[in-house]
């Protein structure tokens, strides 16, 4: 959009010289758009109302919620290794403030869009393009190009190695926990002091990850969708109603409701928990849906009186999309969406949207578009080509990769990471942790100050695991050593170790996992917390 209003300036101050400026051009007519969506759009389908019948006979079965993981020992370890995401996000907030005071040129070169509407048209509307011609003669105002990026100080990242081996992929799980493919392994990694959880199943070459609830972790790979059910990789029953594999599978927040989304070859389903039922978009196929880039985002503001987007209209949930060479967003009313045009960007690469109401678009020059929250765009640069961008909807960041190394972005500001070299940006954790691969293996990068997580506790941790392989026999009527208490522990604590070390105890299958045993060592090596 900058360059754009640079470009128009250049073009006035040509025309005035030559002693005549054309007549300016009309500006689209919106009210000849289509029918539009109503304001309200964020409506919940209920297989039994009306939205369902415009569904049509493809809505398919109704489908049980994601598949659980409560009982699994990564949900345990997920609280146990929370990071204050607050302290983080505050203090890049406070250093990019401070950088944003000297950065008062740059500021004042973003448009001022606050009285304008929001450039974006229905899809099929034909943008005007932004070319100045004199009468009868072009005017030579060169190629537009991008903003440098206001850069602020280097922060420093504690590297934390959660696996120490080539991951093929990761991405963020519950919390800061991590979700890898090793080889022919799925582990769930927690903490640089426990060995990752390996999950049973074959779920194929993973490419998302989405949680749905707290104890819902679900996973899209080649082959289908999967969910985490007690340290297994099960199929979903999402899966059958689906019917391809997922190429994209994600969560978006409209009212307050969560809703998964997956998008396959056979079309677009949004799952509420109980139904799955399939979207119907306008003016779209399954085959042009299937080939864009989905992203769930902020919202974006609809007019209540002609039911398109525009500055100071309501607030109403969307999802993003770079479809055919632009970035759109898709409205939805009960079953059915309606794609806006929102910006038309070439060699778009990935689309990514943060928590502070931006979205983001990657392109194959290496430069970033950025939308702020007021719908102008900026065309943005960094010294070195940006490789990878990664942002997640519940998080006021995004986090960028160049050939030199990492960058995390906050406030209008980019700040160079510091950290050892060889990283490859994967993703960010809900504690706001950079998620990253490499020779050395999958490490997770902390910016600022780390407090190590509390020691396991005997109510928290070891206590359930005496429960759920010791009772029957360490019970308090035993005839063999009792282990109901903590201070029993403690007395026969060396020998317990040995037990299960060599895997004499349990007696009956299955043994003690690793982390089950980490778990046990560190709430000695922590001091028997109760």
């Amino acid at each position: 959009m900058l360059a754009r209003a640079l470009a128009s300036l250049i073009w006035l101050g040509a025309t005035i010289g030559c002693g005549e400026a054309p007549a300016p051009q009309p500006a689209a007519d919106s009210a000849n758009t289509a029918e539009t969506t109503t304001g309200d759009a964020a409506v919940a389908p209920d297989a039994a109302s009306a939205d369902h019948g415009q569904a049509g006979d493809a809505a398919g079965p109704e489908t049980a919620p994601g598949p659980d993981i409560s009982g699994d020992a990564g949900a345990d370890a997920a609280a146990e290794t929370s990071l204050d995401t607050a302290d983080v996000l505050d203090g890049l907030a406070e250093i990019a403030a401070d950088a944003a005071d000297t950065a008062d040129a740059a500021d004042t070169a973003v448009n001022d869009s606050s009285d304008q509407d929001v450039a974006t048209a229905e899809v099929g509307d034909n943008p005007q393009p932004d070319v100045a011609q004199d009468a009868g003669q072009d005017v030579a105002i060169g190629p537009p190009k991008p903003e440098p990026a206001v850069v602020g100080p280097a922060v420093a990242v504690t590297e934390q190695l959660l696996h120490k081996a080539p991951v093929a992929f990761a991405a963020a799980a519950q919390g800061a926990l991590v979700l890898a493919q090793a080889g022919t392994q799925t582990l769930i990694a927690s903490d640089p002091e426990l060995p990752p959880v390996q999950l049973g199943g074959n779920p194929g070459t993973a490419h998302a990850v989405a949680v749905f609830a707290p104890d819902q972790l679900l996973v899209a790979s080649n082959t289908g969708i999967y969910g985490v059910v007690k340290s297994k990789l099960l199929i979903s029953p999402l899966q059958a109603v689906v019917g391809g594999p997922p190429l994209a599978l994600f969560v978006h927040a409209a009212a307050g409701k969560p809703w998964l989304w997956a998008v396959a070859n056979t079309g677009v389903w949004r799952h509420d928990g109980a139904v799955a039922q399939p979207l119907q978009v306008q003016g779209q196929d399954a085959a042009a849906l299937a080939d864009a880039i989905w992203r769930a985002g902020p919202d974006v503001a609809i007019d209540a009186s002609t039911g398109q987007p525009k500055v100071g209209g309501k607030s109403t949930p969307a999802v993003w999309l770079y479809l055919q060479g632009a970035v759109h967003a898709l409205v939805v009313s009960g079953n059915t969406g309606k794609l806006w045009l929102d910006e038309p960007i070439a060699q778009g690469l990935d689309l990514r949207c943060d928590g502070a109401g931006h979205v983001w678009l990657r392109a194959s020059d290496g430069t970033v578009h950025r939308r702020n929250p007021d719908g102008a765009w900026q065309w943005l640069a960094l010294p070195e080509a940006v490789t990878a961008l990664v942002a997640r909807p519940d998080l006021p960041m995004a986090a960028l990769q160049t050939a030199s190394g990492l960058w995390l972005h906050q406030d209008g500001v980019f700040f160079p990471v510091t950290a050892s070299g060889g990283w490859n940006l994967r993703d960010l954790t809900a504690t706001g942790a950079l998620v990253a691969t490499g020779s050395n293996g999958l490490a997770r990068l902390v910016p600022g100050e780390v407090k190590p997580p509390p020691p396991p506790s005997w109510a928290a941790t070891v206590e359930p695991i005496y429960k759920s392989r010791c009772a029957n026999c360490h019970g308090p009527t035993a005839v063999t050593v009792k282990l109901q208490t903590a201070q029993l522990w403690q007395q026969w604590y060396p020998k317990i170790l040995i037990q299960l070390e060599s895997d004499a105890m349990p007696l009956l299958p299955p043994k003690l996992n690793a982390q089950d045993k980490a778990l046990v060592k560190a709430w000695g090596k922590g001091g028997f917390a109760p």
